[in-house]
């Protein structure tokens, strides 16, 4: 039987210490619902909200043990629970959907602590670069921000940003931390992308990986990541000199810097032709035609298979080299192994130092177009002839054709030899220079 009476403290003090043997009912005559029951077992006193959820069942809530909850905390607590049945909510359902949330926002909050690495790898796969791209990404992320890399990309903000732009302009390395900061933005922007929720398999609440990109703060405060350009060619006398170096380099009685026939070959395609370094390295003899005077370069920068037509001094180049492959499917073989030919960086250094101008693999590509540019070729067959992508809608459907491109190549090979006046490989067709005993070095 649910007896009826006002719960206060000497009320409830007399229910603790009565011996019944059954268990006691007391509803409270303030607080609708609100009932304190008495648990002979143990003699001890629990506030109980019993009620009915609108459209539903009847309910009995455990509120607190007495005197843990006091009265007071007990009539509010009912209070809440019994608008909660008016509104038809069962307390219960909501405690459970309350705590399943919190679980939720604990499982997005770690789901979002992505490490930089996991980002970088993501970003990596979805480009699809090119090999050599691929690991320059890698290197240069690992050298400027190893310790970033493991940690999440969520804890990267503005201000890490701009101490470790500065920190390594004042090392010294300022383009290397233009071209980092560049990468880690491209990064930044692919993670505002990815989309991230608790769990892949259920259809939970999810959050973007980072709301807004730390490295714009260096473009909004305006820092300086200007790097000039690498505009430096060789002149037409330099070019000279240069053409005089490979002539003779590897004759008995010069008296310079000696490098391989192979690497001097190697120079000397890159000059008439103007590809690029990897392109020239990575060059088989399948794609060789002497006969129709052409070589094929695939998977090119732009993506693109270029066909290039050979003037003499490149047929030249070839012809002479097909000799000195002794049967490797690359044209410029490594001098060890089986791979192409590494960038020759010393030979080129030893070759800047002696006709005195500093070049490297990629100055003879510049020089090549220079010497286009001063020929009067217009911007659109110039970039034809350095295989250079262009956003011209137009110039998707217009197809550079080899034969339109080989008297360009020729013009240009015709006023390196005229300039350079004198014989080098391929002059006339020779596959080699044919020295005289009186030959002055």
């Amino acid at each position: 039987m649910v007896q009826t009476a006002r719960l206060t403290k000497g009320y409830l003090a007399r229910l603790q210490t009565r011996n019944s043997t059954v268990n006691e009912h007391v509803r409270d005559t303030e607080s609708s619902g609100l009932v304190a029951t008495r648990f002979a077992k143990s003699g001890q006193v629990s506030f109980v909200y019993i009620g009915r959820i609108k459209g539903s069942v009847k309910r009995e809530i455990t509120i607190g043990r007495y005197p843990d909850t006091n009265i007071e905390e007990a009539r509010i607590r009912a209070s809440e629970l019994r608008k909660l049945y008016r509104q038809g909510i069962d307390p219960k359902q909501l405690e459970a959907d309350q705590q399943a949330a919190q679980e939720q926002k604990k499982a997005l909050e770690r789901a979002l602590q992505v490490p930089l690495r996991a980002v970088l790898e993501r970003y990596l796969l979805a480009r699809n670069l090119k090999p050599k791209t691929d690991k320059d990404y890698r290197s240069t992320m690992q050298s400027c921000f190893s310790d970033w890399l493991d940690e999440p990309i969520r804890n990267i903000e503005r201000r890490d940003v701009e101490d470790r732009y500065v920190r390594l302009v004042q090392k010294g390395i300022k383009a290397q931390a233009v071209k980092a900061f560049r990468i880690l933005g491209a990064i930044m922007n692919f993670a505002k992308a990815e989309e991230v929720s608790a769990s892949r398999h259920s259809n939970t609440a999810s959050e973007r990986l980072i709301r807004d990109n730390p490295c714009d703060v260096l473009k909004e405060k305006r820092y300086d990541r200007h790097i000039p350009a690498r505009t430096h060619a060789l002149t037409l006398d330099q070019t000279a000199g240069l053409l005089e170096y490979l002539s003779h380099c590897n004759h008995p009685q010069f008296n310079g810097p000696k490098i391989k026939p192979t690497v001097a070959r190697y120079i000397g395609l890159l000059l008439f032709t103007g590809i690029r370094r990897e392109e020239a390295a990575r060059l088989k003899w399948s794609d060789v035609d002497l006969i129709g005077r052409t070589f094929i370069l695939h998977d090119t920068k732009n993506g693109l298979d270029f066909v290039v037509p050979m003037s003499i001094p490149v047929r030249g180049v070839l012809t002479a080299q097909q000799i000195e492959a002794n049967g490797s499917q690359w044209v410029f073989p490594a001098a060890t192994g089986d791979g192409p030919l590494a960038d020759p960086r010393k030979a080129l250094e030893k070759v800047s130092s002696y006709i005195g101008v500093r070049f490297t693999s990629h100055t003879l590509r510049h020089t090549f177009g220079s010497i286009a540019f001063e020929f009067n070729f217009d911007w659109g067959n110039i970039k034809k002839m350095l295989n250079h992508k262009t956003g011209d809608i137009t110039s998707r459907y217009v197809h550079a054709n080899v034969n339109s491109l080989r008297p360009m190549f020729d013009e240009i090979a015709q006023g390196l030899m005229r300039n350079y006046d004198g014989i080098y490989l391929g002059d006339d067709g020779e596959p080699e220079h044919v020295y005289d005993e009186d030959d002055d070095f």
